[in-house]
């Protein structure tokens, strides 16, 4: 760090010291104010939980100022989780003064039902910091329900749902897969001529088992990125477009998506030079989709192919090139983001955990025809066990309910999950409860999460529900592997249906078979033919392997 760093840090120090006692003032007034506005609403309600005989779910203990700093850092996900286990429940409610609360709902049925139903909606006050990152609201952060955004964000919805149909995956999987084959192939031819020339210089003999190390995290990523943009969108990445893409977008972020949720930040962003560091990284990202727009107008082979850059450009519901290019550029990072750190977290977990990784090679391997590894069932598990450990968009799904949401709270009487909660009631929203359970009905206590509240589904906390995940800190892809009986079907499907790494509903990920198709052919091709051992140990940041570095080593095939 230079001088100037230097000063600038203290600077920064001295003024965040100053706003932070004005902000802290204020705060106090805002939380006396909220509070008060709350007992009173409180009040009037109690009449009303008394009628119904609901009761809401109880605050996570934990202060305002806390729960600000860990909203806005990169540990949220854990957070959750660490709340749901201090609280003792599945749903609970973070102590923030803004309309409609905030609930964290980690029970997995409760989740599913929320996010499955169609009264809710997008949170969109939640993403106005991605929108300002990617250019303007997409079809991932548009209401469904809105006026004007509604009828937009379905159109849209509807006119690319096509770049996925089976047909459409099976071509990207083709290119995919010579993306995957291409990188190994360099690699290895350069290990080779690296193993050569170090023979040549000691007059040895080469060493029999090529082998080659590689940064998970950057090469699976950029490996995903480069297949996506010529399989979705008819466009050919250089390795210095990527790096202009990633380094961007990651300055983008961490200003107007992590620091933007700090209150104190707000105040005096515009003073820090990294803000306006951040402002010119915006633009310079959405330059990107636009460059990628221009080639496919001025492309003379374009594919007959529906793909997703075709659709994108014919849907009439999409009028200026400003909504297209963040139409684009949203769906090149959900794309690469989410695919190339699973990959790259499957092969780190893969690299430590030998016995799975050996088990994974053998049976892959042992099918013949190189093109039927992909169904293999335990290759499927272990993507299941990676998803449901290490889910990269941790901290889940966010809605606005649309209804009142009632469900069983059994702490006291099971312990059912984290903290007790039995699913949910009933779909009506006339305040009944309605069980065929006369027992339950008398030992549970009714939880209601009332309509207009702001609500999260951390895929962290409910996919290590440990009432349907037994040993949920532990990677065991032969969870996923369970016999054909009654008892073990309903023990799968109870875990099927709490694994949601693409979301559920109306909202979910609409990409989600090209991206476990794309996971599938590069493992396989990877797993069948490589041991993986962790050469250089990194660090573990916003659910990623950070710096590792992996030797793979060509497995010698047996006669």
């Amino acid at each position: 760090m230079n001088l100037a760093d230097c000063s600038a840090l203290s600077w920064e120090c001295i003024l965040n010291h100053f706003l932070a006692t004005t902000a802290a003032a204020a705060t106090l007034v805002v939380v006396f104010y909220s509070t008060g506005r709350t007992k009173k609403r409180e009040t009037s309600t109690k009449e009303q939980q008394q009628q119904h005989e609901y009761e809401y779910p109880p605050y996570a203990p934990v202060g305002i100022v806390k729960t600000l700093i860990e909203l806005s850092g990169s540990r949220t996900p854990w957070f959750f989780l660490k709340m749901a286990r201090k609280t003792s429940s599945d749903v609970f409610r973070l102590p923030l003064p803004i309309p409609g609360g905030l609930y964290i709902v980690c029970n997995p049925e409760v989740g599913r039902t929320i996010l499955t139903d169609e009264t809710t909606d997008k949170a969109e006050g939640m993403y106005k910091g991605f929108n300002t990152v990617i250019g303007g609201p997409t079809v991932f952060t548009r209401s469904n329900h809105g006026r004007i955004s509604g009828p937009k964000w379905k159109a849209v919805r509807r006119g690319t749902a096509h770049a996925f149909a089976s047909s459409q995956v099976s071509r990207m999987n083709h290119i995919c897969a010579k993306h995957v084959d291409h990188w190994i192939t360099e690699n290895i031819q350069k290990a080779e001529a690296d193993a050569q020339v170090q023979a040549e210089e000691s007059k040895q003999q080469q060493q029999q088992h090529v082998s080659f190390q590689f940064d998970p995290s950057e090469e699976m990523t950029r490996l995903t990125f480069k297949a996506l943009a010529e399989s979705a969108f008819e466009y050919h990445v250089t390795d210095e477009e990527y790096d202009f893409f990633t380094h961007h977008v990651q300055t983008a972020s961490k200003e107007f998506v992590v620091r933007r949720q700090r209150i104190i930040r707000k105040l005096y962003a515009f003073l820090d030079p990294s803000y306006w560091e951040a402002v010119r990284s915006c633009k310079k990202f959405q330059t990107f989709g636009q460059r990628v727009l221009d080639a496919y107008r001025t492309n003379p082979n374009k594919s007959s192919h529906n793909t997703l850059i075709k659709l994108i450009e014919e849907n009439t519901s999409l009028k200026t090139d400003w909504e297209k290019v963040a139409e684009i550029n949203v769906w090149m990072l959900a794309g690469y983001d989410t695919t190339g750190y699973t990959l790259a977290n499957a092969v780190v977990l893969l690299a430590k955990h030998p016995r799975v990784a050996t088990k994974l090679q053998q049976e892959l391997s042992s099918v013949e025809n190189p093109n039927e590894r992909s169904k293999s069932k335990y290759l499927r598990c272990v993507i299941s066990e990676v998803q449901r450990i290490l889910p990269i968009t941790a901290s889940g799904s966010a809605r606005v309910t649309g209804r009142d949401f009632e469900f069983f709270d059994r702490n006291d009487s099971g312990n059912c999950g984290i903290g007790g909660i039995d699913g949910i009631i009933s779909n009506s929203s006339n305040g009944s409860a309605s069980s065929s359970n006369e027992n339950i009905k008398v030992r549970a206590r009714v939880m209601c999460i009332p309509c207009g509240s702001n609500v999260v589904v951390p895929f962290l906390v409910s996919h290590r529900f440990p009432s349907i995940f037994k040993e949920p800190d532990d990677f065991y892809p032969e969870r996923w592997d369970t016999p054909n009986d009654n008892d073990n079907n309903d023990k799968a499907k109870a875990m099927k249906a709490a694994l949601t790494p693409f979301s559920v509903g109306m909202r979910n990920c609409p990409g989600q078979s090209l991206a476990m198709t794309e996971m599938l052919t590069a493992l396989t091709r990877l797993m069948a033919d490589f041991e993986l051992e962790v050469q250089t140990e990194g660090s573990f940041q916003v659910m990623r392997f950070i710096g590792f570095r992996l030797r793979a080593t060509r497995v010698t095939k047996q006669c």
